[in-house]
């Protein structure tokens, strides 16, 4: 090969990957962690936030040991949350004006896996019993929280709710 060739060809691999470097940077794909308040895309002025607060089993105590009947397969796992306003209060907030945070929205990996979040309804709703109290501020819309179960043994690495982002909660 001569000179000349090798400088292009060897120009061509820079610049390829610089290229790819830089839309990685820009990409954003980086992961939040615990705690971090994301600001949540909406056409309003009342700057809506995201923060995913915990990650924890949910212990044998609380109740959850079935869905509608059927018997776990797995260990549950309460993701909770809180959705707030940066702008405005309460009482102006619609669900309408966020993405959608419904259970179908949200996967959690573990051990390789992703799983989604469960839909809760009657006794087993219960589990997030710490949205069943309205918030003190008037900026907090409220507490929230999904429910996953997880493969036996098996803990969460990261969460990721669709059209927002995901949370590294690997310890």
């Amino acid at each position: 090969m001569s000179r000349t060739r090798r400088g292009v060809v060897w120009r061509a691999v820079l610049g390829a990957g610089l290229a790819v470097g830089l839309l990685t940077a820009c990409s954003g794909t980086e992961p939040f962690t615990l705690g971090e308040v994301v600001p949540l895309e909406t056409d309003t002025s009342l700057e809506p936030t995201l923060t995913v607060t915990s990650v924890e089993r949910v212990g044998d105590d609380e109740g959850l040991t079935d869905f509608g009947g059927g018997a776990l397969t797995g260990d549950p796992w309460r993701v909770s949350y809180r959705i707030a306003l940066g702008d405005g209060v309460r009482q102006d907030f619609t669900w309408d004006a966020i993405p959608d945070v419904s259970s179908g929205q949200w996967t959690a990996r573990a051990g390789g896996s992703d799983v989604t979040a469960s839909t809760l309804t009657g006794d087993a709703a219960s589990v997030c019993s710490g949205t069943a109290a309205p918030p003190q501020e008037d900026s907090v819309v409220g507490d929230y929280c999904q429910i996953f179960v997880i493969p036996d043994g098996e803990a969460i690495d990261r969460v990721e709710l669709a059209d927002v982002g995901t949370w590294d909660v690997s310890e």
